[in-house]
């Protein structure tokens, strides 16, 4: 694709990878820094942008608390994924204004969104035997209409995307 049509309103990121290993987020707006990437992940929107808060339109999904998983790298270009838990009363999520400033406090640099709510789940290997599956937060999917049980059991979503860290 040559020509991505991206219009004022598209405010999302871009998480890529380098041929050799360097990670970069940058605006998708700015195709030339991730078009020619080998890997690269179009999400959004776009958090932080080398140390300065983006801008976040009025739609109210950025202004609930709810879970969200975001990417986001430090001054040293060291990646931090970051999981939010929300939905339950031990942990109620967090607005995009307010992961935003949990971000800059972390010392993020620059930072995109992922997919969050009950999409929001983190995986580490090395924990399949203290917990479940190896899940280390709690994701809490909406369950179908009609079902109880919401805030008393954790609801795993099946996911079609991953970032795999070796």
């Amino acid at each position: 694709v040559t020509d991505w049509d991206l219009q004022e309103e598209d405010v999302e990121g871009v998480f890529g990878i380098s041929a050799g290993g360097q990670v970069s987020i940058s605006s998708a707006k700015d195709t030339a820094s991730w078009q020619a990437l080998p890997t690269f992940l179009h999400s959004g929107p776009l958090l932080l942008l080398d140390g300065v808060r983006q801008p976040l339109d009025s739609k109210n999904w950025n202004h609930v608390r709810n879970p969200r998983t975001c990417v986001c790298t430090l001054a040293d270009n060291t990646v931090m994924l970051v999981t939010v838990d929300g939905r339950y009363p031990t942990s109620s999520g967090m607005t995009l204004p307010e992961l935003q400033l949990f971000l800059i406090a972390q010392g993020c640099k620059s930072a995109v969104n992922l997919d969050g709510g009950g999409s929001t789940t983190m995986y580490l290997q090395s924990y399949d035997q203290v917990y479940a599956n190896g899940v280390v937060n709690e994701p809490r999917d909406k369950p179908p209409p009609g079902v109880g049980g919401y805030l008393e059991q954790t609801t795993l979503r099946s996911i079609s995307n991953a970032i795999v860290v070796m």
